[in-house]
């Protein structure tokens, strides 16, 4: 293969082209449930490096139906592993196999993957797949032990091996109030698992909560004659939360201990990592009022606390999303946003010693890898001031010795990136406004890059108009705020269009991207298509900026937000192509909050609103979010009542749908429900809808009839 090396201009504004040879409408169905279908950009299926070797692992399409194939990197020398229907006929499965199940590498020559809820081992060498073990029956969480198919799972509130086959109960709690083995804290501070193996295999921690205090919260299932309650446990902001602890399982010892953090009850436990000689373990101590967090060592052995790495305190919060990465003897990557930027800090266990990896201005969003003898640790990060991510390389160094490249270029957003084990070749991935998805492999050192696969774009057969990516100034004269635009794709600037604008502008979420259609969801452009521009602003409070902007609006959610939503009113009612008064809103969870609150804040801006899931008190809200930006309903009662959108319900005076779902547990009903109450107290009309049994949100087929009830709500009132 020919290498190629990819150019890309550098630019303020973005935009991708209208595309002249389109043909057909795009449908609602198309925009929603095509996207991930017929619409979805080509990319590499099964896309692993086999460990110790420069060779990756790919699905090809063929008469066969699809083959497993490894590609030396090197040489692009290319040898088929497996098709299909070699496959098929070893697991004696007479049915055609559609898809090659995914391959995970355990070694140069074995690899495991799970089909028809089996665990199967392949052997390159002998081409031979071998039955391990089944999927227990109700089994969830899983999580295979490193370098092996041993793994661990859990069935309802207890944790298990799977060990040779054989079934291991490592709890055994009868008290459904007692959860191992699940995630804790409700996903927050990065605890995505609840499982973490140590290094080498020999060991596992695992998260335990105990919701003993946690209000039981009434769900309703209407499938059901009569309706039944299913109760789940949320804890609101201010009210008894959960007890979280660490548990410790030994392989060879197989038996429990428990860490002796002597943490406060309602504490929470993060960062949770294992020291690579698993003689330790870590975990991060935050306080329930988040301010404050103590990094602790552990005796993986005993549970006992040996001693304190490190500590940090923040006025409005501190926010640990990582775990330790280990990078020499005694030695660790922390990242900390206590520069501004989350960023690398090298600290030594022995807590004496301590300094940041030089990355100026930028934030970054993940650890990639690592290199013991030359001393540089690859991530994926962006400037601060930017909607694109690159892979970057930055060496440990101090003392004024450090270096850091950026190694990917251009106005792209590179989504992830996988490095050999000796750091030689990554395999990146990446989009643009103009390229839906792009796979290149980049030689490191010298920063080549070959071409793996370049994606046709899936719309060039239909009408879709112009997106651009802009920039605004916050009404401080300063800061700097994304926005982008979507345009009809018959757009004519001498005539006026109506917006809808999309909004979020909530922590923790980045809509705006320089990646493909700037992230934006097919819909809008169906929208678009109509006679509509639309339109999106992230403002102050949303993440990847630093954490200035993003603590900006601590205690008082959703009025610094509205003041960015509002300077990009203004610009759009500066445009001479715009009607200024057909504008609209819409958004979903913390944009339903920004909807109802504009509409609300601002009656007669916004001609209409559509509010998903809504929050509309954060007193109603869960413990770890509602209290990390709002404090508790005791200490900021100002802040929650500026905030309620409960207390603005009597100010309504343009048409709202509000929409949620019966089952969410992430917002409950009850946000919508009590608005709707406060309307009919002052007299204030108002529209809902509901969706029987989703959740926080609409999936599947029943989206199509979701985002149909959204926009027809919107062009009957626009």
């Amino acid at each position: 293969m020919k290498k190629s090396f990819l150019i890309v201009a550098m630019g303020l504004l973005l935009a991708t082209p209208v595309i002249t040879n389109a043909q057909q409408d795009l449908t609602l169905n198309d925009a929603v449930i095509g996207r991930w279908r017929n619409l979805a950009p080509e990319r590499l299926n099964n896309l692993h490096w086999i460990p110790n070797t420069n060779s990756y692992t790919y699905t090809e399409k063929n008469e066969e139906g699809q083959t497993l194939v490894m590609v030396n990197a090197s040489t692009f020398s290319k040898e088929e592993i497996i098709n299909t229907r070699e496959l098929a006929s070893q697991l004696m499965i007479k049915k055609a196999m559609n898809r090659m199940p995914n391959f995970n590498w355990l070694s140069e020559t074995e690899a495991y993957f799970i089909y028809t809820g089996v665990v199967y081992s392949y052997n390159v060498k002998s081409k031979k797949a071998t039955k391990l073990a089944g999927i227990p029956k109700g089994g969830a969480n899983f999580s295979f032990r490193p370098g092996s198919t041993d793994f661990a799972y859990t069935k309802e509130n207890n944790l298990y091996l799977n060990i040779k086959g054989e079934e291991i109960a490592v709890t055994n709690h009868t008290d459904p109030n007692i959860v191992a083995g699940q995630t804790v804290s409700r996903v927050e501070f990065g605890i995505e698992t609840g499982i973490i193996w140590s290094e080498k295999g020999n060991a596992l921690a695992f998260y335990e909560k105990d919701e003993t205090n946690v209000t039981n919260y009434p769900l309703v299932d209407y499938s059901t004659r009569p309706a039944q309650v299913e109760n789940t446990k949320y804890p609101m902001a201010g009210m008894p939360s959960e007890e979280v602890k660490v548990g410790i399982y030994s392989l060879k010892g197989k038996k429990v201990t428990y860490l002796n953090s002597n943490n406060a009850k309602e504490s929470y436990l993060t960062s949770l990592s294992w020291d690579p000689s698993e003689k330790f373990i870590y975990a991060a101590s935050l306080n329930r009022g988040q301010d404050s967090l103590v990094l602790n060592q552990y005796d993986a052995k005993t549970g006992d606390h040996t001693k304190e790495i490190l500590s940090e305190t923040d006025k409005e919060y501190v926010h640990p999303t990582h775990g330790l990465h280990f990078v020499g003897k005694g030695e660790f990557l922390w990242q900390t946003e206590l520069g501004g930027l989350n960023q690398f800090h090298v600290y030594n266990v022995g807590g004496n010693t301590s300094w940041k990896v030089e990355t100026p201005n930028i934030i970054v969003r993940s650890f990639l890898a690592y290199d013991s003898d030359a001393r540089k640790v690859w991530f994926l990060g962006n400037d601060k001031d930017k909607v694109d991510q690159h892979l970057f390389v930055a060496s440990l160094d101090k003392d004024g010795t450090a270096s850091f490249k950026q190694i990917t270029k251009g106005d792209a957003y590179h989504s992830s990136a996988m490095l050999t084990d000796d750091h030689k070749f990554a395999i990146v991935r990446s989009s643009s406004l103009t390229t839906a998805n792009s796979y290149d492999l980049v030689e490191l050192e010298n920063g080549s890059i070959s071409n793996l696969l370049t994606a046709e774009n899936p719309l060039n057969d239909y009408k879709v108009g112009e997106t651009k990516l802009e920039t605004l100034t916050a009404n401080d004269g300063k800061t700097i705020l994304h926005t982008r635009t979507i345009y009809p794709y018959d757009f004519d600037e001498t005539k006026k269009y109506p917006v809808l604008i999309y909004v979020y502008n909530g922590p923790g979420v980045q809509l705006l991207h320089s990646s493909w259609l700037g992230s934006a969801s097919l819909w809008m452009h169906y929208f678009a298509n109509k006679g509509y521009i639309v339109y999106t602003l992230d403002g102050r409070g949303s993440t990847n900026r630093g954490i200035e902007f993003e603590q900006s609006t601590f205690r008082n959610l959703g009025q610094l937000e509205m003041e960015d939503q509002m300077t990009g009113v203004a610009h759009l009612k500066s445009l001479p192509y715009v009607d200024g008064d057909r504008i609209g809103v819409h958004g979903w969870s913390y944009g339903g909050f920004m909807t109802t609150s504009l509409l609300t804040t601002h009656p007669g801006t916004f001609k209409v609103g559509v509010a998903g899931g809504p929050v509309m008190d954060w007193s109603y809200y869960e413990v770890m979010y509602t209290e990390r930006y709002m404090d508790t309903p005791e200490t900021n009662k100002e802040g929650y009542e500026l905030t309620s959108n409960l207390k603005r319900a009597k100010e309504l005076k343009d048409p709202l749908l509000i929409i949620h779902g019966t089952s969410d547990p992430t917002v409950v009903k009850q946000h919508s429900d009590l608005f709707l109450k406060e309307c009919v107290k002052n007299g204030v009309q108002v529209d809902y809808f509901e969706y029987p049994g989703h959740g926080h949100n609409v999936r599947g087929m029943d989206r199509v009839h979701l985002m149909e009830k959204v926009l027809k709500y919107v062009e009957e009132n626009l």
